[in-house]
């Protein structure tokens, strides 16, 4: 689940426009920057990674790395970033 359990509303009474642009645990999510991020704040190629937070919401770590995100930065750059143990 999101942290703090996620959005209070959840939909049922907003539309999910304004739930995304006005609830502060979106915004919270939103606003994650890789400074923030332990493995990602020491990468080189921090700057080349496209992190997307669902990503890694599904991978187990909302704000941890993102394995694909990490995977797209390999094809990219042909250099392994540390989150897939480079």
């Amino acid at each position: 689940s999101l942290p703090d359990g996620g959005p209070k509303d959840r939909g049922r009474e907003r539309p999910f426009g304004e739930i995304w642009r006005n609830s502060e645990e979106l915004s919270a999510l939103r606003t994650i920057a890789m400074t923030e991020l332990p493995m990602c704040r020491c990468c080189a190629l921090a700057a080349l990674c496209t992190r997307c937070p669902g990503l890694a919401f599904m991978e187990g770590d909302i704000r941890g790395p993102s394995r694909l995100d990490g995977e797209k930065v390999l094809v990219r750059t042909g250099t392994r970033p540390p989150c897939l143990g480079g």
